[in-house]
């Protein structure tokens, strides 16, 4: 079992800004998960591996493809990234039949009304294989000038694609109709005030802050904190991932996410 630091996920991967070390392998949430502290960094790099993987590339890709799509039905002036939310629903509708998989993707942009920002900081992480331009408390360049709190930060991001992801994935809640299945259900943000008692689910990922963001896990009745940080929504995941698979025997909601296709529960494997 790997104890020590991988040198995949040494320093020099640009989401070492200052400030955000924070204690997140001496953290009590490991304790009340019991988990082992000594495999928290295998974890989270196979974590960063997947995300990259099995949600940046694919949807990079895929808006290539629909763009390209567009441009041979002669919608070139439609581009995702280049317009609006609202225009792209309309082609949506309207050319359903030449891009089905447009309508689906919308809810992945959802996140910002800057659509040429998101869409190419959405690029810029699912290049490589592990993230290495995330930067936790802030995003990348734009227009020439360095990121502001007026653009979504890359925790922010990533966080709003794992939750469509999952939205994509679980069918239709019939308690929550016209909601998304995941976000609905197994995750909360600011400013909605949490009531563990009123869950309907034993786990939800909390995201207590915006900037800098910060995540917390809700488990049955109580609400337990993580080291805040550029690990803390990696670890969150992982907490909230690591439940799923020993309490929930790997179902969430009625998928198995060991199913091929997800397989996200791999990330909590080690290498002996």
């Amino acid at each position: 079992m790997l104890a020590t630091r991988s040198p995949h996920s040494s320093s020099s991967l640009r989401d070492d800004d200052e400030g955000n070390q924070g204690s997140w392998r001496d953290d009590e949430a490991w304790g009340k998960f019991d988990i082992d502290p000594a495999c928290v960094n295998e974890w989270i790099w196979n974590l960063r591996k997947w995300l990259a993987g099995t949600i940046l590339h694919r949807l990079a890709h895929e808006i290539e493809k629909i763009n390209d799509t567009l441009t041979s039905t002669g919608n070139g002036d439609i581009q995702i990234g280049k317009v609006g939310l609202d225009a792209l629903r309309h082609i949506g509708d309207l050319k359903a039949q030449q891009v089905p998989s447009l309508r689906l993707l919308i809810s992945h942009l959802e996140l910002s009304t800057n659509q040429e920002y998101l869409v190419q900081r959405i690029k810029d992480l699912a290049r490589g294989d592990s993230l290495s331009c995330f930067r936790w408390n802030r995003g990348g360049r734009w227009m020439g000038k360095e990121w502001d709190k007026e653009l979504p930060t890359d925790t922010q991001i990533l966080f709003h694609l794992i939750c469509s992801y999952f939205d994509s994935q679980l069918p239709p809640n019939p308690q929550r109709p016209g909601r998304h299945p995941f976000s609905s259900v197994f995750s909360m943000k600011v400013p909605e005030k949490p009531d563990p008692k009123q869950k309907s689910v034993d786990i939800c990922l909390y995201q207590t802050k915006t900037h800098p963001p910060h995540f917390k896990i809700i488990r049955t009745d109580e609400i337990v904190d993580i080291a805040g940080g550029r690990n803390n929504l990696f670890s969150a995941l992982l907490l909230f991932f690591h439940h799923i698979r020993t309490v929930e025997n790997g179902m969430l909601g009625s998928i198995n996410l060991a199913l091929i296709g997800i397989n996200i529960l791999t990330i909590l494997d080690t290498d002996d």
